[in-house]
C-alpha cells in the first residue's frame, strides 16, 4: 500500500500541474517557474522510475539488506537535496 501511496501521489501532483498549466493563461506554466523546481521535478521523475524498476525486477544483490534500488533512490534523494540546497538560489 506504500508503493500505492508514492505513485498516487506523484500522479496526482502531475494531473494538479496539467490543471494549472490548463489555467494559467499568460504563458506555458514552466515558464513562470524557477529553473530549479524543473531540476525536482526531473529528480522525482528519475526516482520514480528507480522505484518502478524495483518493483520490476528484483536483484539479489544488498547493501546491508537493503535492495539496491533503494540505495540508488537514497543516494539520488541526498544529491538533489546537496544540489538544491548549494545551487537553489535565494
Amino acid at each position: 500500500m506504500a508503493v500505492a501511496n508514492v505513485f498516487g501521489a506523484n500522479f496526482m501532483n502531475i494531473f494538479i500541474v496539467f490543471l494549472a498549466d490548463l489555467f494559467y493563461r499568460q504563458a506555458p506554466l514552466h515558464y513562470a517557474v524557477a529553473d530549479i523546481h524543473l531540476f525536482t521535478a526531473g529528480m522525482v521523475i528519475m526516482l520514480s522510475v528507480v522505484f518502478v524498476f524495483g518493483l520490476i525486477y528484483r536483484s539479489e544483490k544488498k547493501i546491508c539488506r537493503i535492495g539496491f534500488d533503494a540505495v540508488l533512490v537514497l543516494a539520488g534523494y541526498l544529491a538533489a537535496v546537496y544540489f538544491i540546497y548549494n545551487f537553489g538560489g535565494n
